[in-house]
């Protein structure tokens, strides 16, 4: 054994300065390590400890284990089966092959080779292979995982998450997860999931969301879900959802929310536009401010608004209230539909073209059926004037009366007759004189009146054998 004294001006081991102060370096055979400072150990070939342990030795030496490894600083150790490691600073600890602790209380677990532990207490735990911690209290408990940040982690089963940022985290089993940024977390059985902002959250059970933005939430279960915003979020259950904008939400799953302030809260819902809201299942709001509250209601344009199910309403301020209608405007802010096509099925719209040239034919049928009317109401007249002829002569006809047969040659007989017919009176009167004649012979007429100038005559001669 070789005993090296030296004398350094100033030194800094383990965060103890000694100046001046004497170092004691005392190195082995070439397949020996070297000690410097008092209280070291070191049997390992290729290896260097380093401490200001005191004179004599002690628990506070530098204590390396495995070849090819060094220790520096009070308590630093390197575990034994860790070559080539290093495990610089008070009770920093290397305890895998090939990994690296630096910083007062760092440490590297059992079974994490490869793995890096950089700051004050940073620690990659044990069975955590190739990870990296670097920051105040950062950690990982997972293969492959990354912590950079003070108190950022990455808990058990979370391999392969990556947690950038001061109290960053993914949880226990999220595996493939990242979270980036002051307090953005990942929780547990989240894997594949991405936080990204400030605070930025995607809560448990919840696979393959994205939150993007200071404040920014995704729901537990809400798998496939991706919210980007501050106070973006997405509700629990809400699976395959998008939130775009700030406070923007989406509620329920397959619901789109895109703007500031818009509200997509049922299945499948659409919210487009600063402070759009789609409350009903298959609803959609297209516009700022539009709004769709009725069942697959679609409200398209500023300030548009459906209440009723099946309706739309397109245009700015355009109201449909009721069900199965389309509105293009509203009361007292009506509009016209341009440059729409002749309708063809029966369920068309018409345009005014078509309604012209059905007016026209109604005209025209309007006129032909005023010709008819016209023509009805002759016939009319003149079946009323035959009406009244006929009952007019019929009581004529009546009011005639029989002929009387004077008593004696050279006598004359009158008589007078009167009738009524339905609605017709008639009057009549009748003559008849007897010849003087040894044949009794009589020459007789009448004459007689049905109403107004509807007069009857007869005229006739008689015998008697």
């Amino acid at each position: 054994m070789i005993k090296i004294t030296l004398r350094f001006t100033s030194i800094f081991c383990g965060a103890v300065l000694l100046s001046p102060a004497v170092a004691y370096a005392q190195c082995a055979p070439a397949d020996s390590g070297c000690t410097l400072g008092n209280g070291n150990a070191n049997s390992q070939p290729g290896a260097v400890s380093i401490s200001g342990g005191g004179a004599g030795g002690g628990e506070w030496g530098a204590n390396v284990q495995s070849a090819q490894a060094i220790g520096i600083g009070y308590g630093a150790v390197v575990g034994t089966g860790s070559e080539r490691s290093v495990a610089i600073g008070a009770d920093a600890q290397a305890k895998s092959t090939g990994s690296v602790s630096l910083g007062d209380w760092a440490g590297v677990g059992q079974n994490s080779a490869g793995s890096v532990a950089i700051g004050k207490q940073a620690l990659v735990g044990p069975d955590s292979g190739v990870s990296t911690t670097v920051g105040y209290w950062a950690q990982s408990h997972a293969e492959w995982g990354t912590a950079i940040g003070a108190g950022s982690q990455i808990q058990t089963g979370a391999t392969g998450g990556s947690a950038f940022g001061s109290g960053a985290s993914v949880g226990a089993g999220s595996g493939g997860a990242t979270a980036l940024g002051g307090n953005a977390r990942v929780d547990a059985n989240s894997g594949g999931s991405t936080a990204v902002g400030n605070w930025a959250s995607v809560a448990a059970n919840t696979s393959a969301a994205n939150a993007f933005g200071y404040g920014a939430a995704v729901g537990e279960g809400a798998h496939g879900a991706s919210v980007v915003g501050t106070g973006a979020s997405a509700s629990a259950g809400a699976v395959n959802s998008v939130a775009m904008g700030y406070q923007a939400r989406a509620q329920a799953a397959g619901a789109v929310a895109l703007g500031a302030w818009t509200t997509a809260g049922a299945n499948d819902a659409v919210a487009l536009g600063n402070g759009a809201e789609a409350t009903a299942a298959g609803s959609a709001a297209l516009g700022a401010g539009a709004s769709a509250t009725s069942t697959n209601g679609l409200a398209l344009g500023t300030g548009a608004s459906v209440t009723g199910n099946n309706a739309v309403a397109i245009g700015a301020g355009s109201i449909a209230a009721q069900d199965n209608v389309v509105s293009v405007g509203a009361p007292g802010a009506e509009r016209r539909i341009t440059n729409l096509a002749a309708g063809i099925d029966p369920t068309d719209a018409v345009n005014v073209s078509q309604l012209n040239e059905a007016r026209a034919a109604i005209a025209q049928t309007q006129d032909e059926l005023a010709d008819v009317q016209l023509d009805l109401a002759q016939t009319q007249h003149n079946l009323r004037a035959v009406r009244n002829e006929s009952r007019a002569g019929v009581a004529a006809a009546i009011a005639m009366g029989p002929v009387f047969m004077p008593s004696a040659p050279g006598r004359t007989t009158i008589a007078a007759t009167g009738s009524q017919w339905l609605d017709h009176t008639g009057v009549g009167v009748n003559i008849a004189h007897r010849l003087n004649s040894d044949t009794p012979i009589v020459l007789h007429g009448g004459l007689s009146n049905g109403g107004g100038d509807r007069y009857a005559g007869r005229v006739g001669v008689a015998a008697e054998f």
